[in-house]
């Protein structure tokens, strides 16, 4: 598929904006409270430009099912800092939200195996088995992150806060695509370049919502409300 501007400023801005993140974070110290989430930003920032210049390779698409399942992964593990320092004023509460991320990873698995059986089992590759993961993970994410959305008053995340933007961020990158892919707006409508064009533009809009709080969102200062929510 041939690229053109539009797609390379789409592609190409959004690396720049993660590692402005990533740099901001880095002299701010906010690595440390948030280290799946640091590690996750850099490694899109350098994935997104090497895609690129493979797109015209054949090897693109062995790079491709290799960085959607490490993307996955990682953007996975992101919920586990947004979990622990959303609950972090409570050491039961961390516990209790640690168990949330793993049974709701455990029943999602649990329902896309399932679906496995009910495919042929001849038409199932690696490439299928990568897809039905990153599925996976993106529905365990918007279930994680409507119920924090949904409780974030009673836990005292502060808008100005990071773990809002990353929340926030999160939820759009997330979000959007499968709505859109449910809804069969992409199947309708749409042909594959401006499907993509749409990803990348709201992955985009995700990206700079990251670097506006990674410069000027409040890190360690919470506006945490547990101990006037629950009593001592």
């Amino acid at each position: 598929m041939r690229l053109h501007l539009l797609d390379y400023v789409l592609w190409l801005t959004s690396p720049v904006l993660l590692l402005g993140a990533w740099v901001a974070m880095y002299r701010r110290g906010l690595y440390r409270q948030y280290p799946w989430f640091f590690n996750y930003i850099v490694f899109q920032a350098v994935c997104m430009p090497v895609a690129l210049a493979l797109s015209r390779w054949s090897e693109f698409y062995y790079f491709y099912f290799t960085n959607a399942a490490l993307s996955s992964l990682l953007s996975f593990a992101v919920l586990h800092d947004v979990l622990k320092n959303g609950f972090q004023p409570s050491g039961a509460m961390a516990k209790l939200s640690s168990f949330l991320l793993a049974a709701t990873l455990v029943v999602v698995v649990v329902t896309e195996v399932s679906s496995i059986y009910n495919h042929d089992s001849s038409g199932i590759d690696s490439a299928y088995l990568i897809f039905l993961t990153a599925r996976t993970v993106r529905i365990a994410q918007c279930i994680v992150l409507i119920l924090m959305f949904a409780g974030r008053k009673s836990l005292g995340i502060s808008r100005r806060n990071l773990l809002f933007g990353i929340m926030l961020g999160l939820g759009l990158s997330v979000t959007v695509p499968m709505l859109l892919t449910v809804t069969a707006v992409y199947h309708a409508f749409w042909g594959a370049r401006t499907w993509s064009r749409v990803n990348a533009a709201v992955y985009l809009l995700a990206c700079g919502i990251w670097l506006a709080y990674a410069i000027a969102g409040s890190g360690r200062e919470h506006a945490y409300s547990w101990r006037r929510v629950v009593p001592s």
